[in-house]
């Protein structure tokens, strides 16, 4: 930079640092509820209820086979068969079929 004997460039440089410094700090003062706000439990949102600790059984039954699992929410469809349901979203799955339908013994839960 060249010499500034009347001194302006400097007080610009520190005039945009103190409004970068006041508009960083009104922006996290306005976003900090929102971050530290609990995610919306329930039936809000199309979310499906929290599973209590209590629903779970001690030894969940264990359906399908391979490298990925996840549990499921084991509900009857309407023509009665088991059906796989996500428990947070609450999105059906996939029908539940054959061993894997007898190896429920009508557990609500499986992995």
């Amino acid at each position: 930079m060249f010499f500034d004997p009347t001194g302006r460039r400097w007080r610009r440089v520190k005039l945009f640092v103190l409004l970068a410094l006041a508009l960083a700090t009104a922006g996290g003062a306005i976003s900090w509820s929102r971050i530290h706000e609990p995610p919306a439990v329930g039936d809000q949102d199309g979310l499906a209820r929290p599973v209590r600790v209590d629903d779970a059984p001690a030894k969940p039954p264990v359906i399908g086979t391979g490298p990925l699992v996840r549990v499921v929410r084991v509900e009857a469809a309407p023509d009665g068969t088991p059906t796989a349901v996500d428990p947070l979203t609450g999105g059906e799955i996939h029908p539940i079929t054959g061993d894997d339908a007898a190896a429920l013994r009508g557990a609500r839960y499986a992995i």
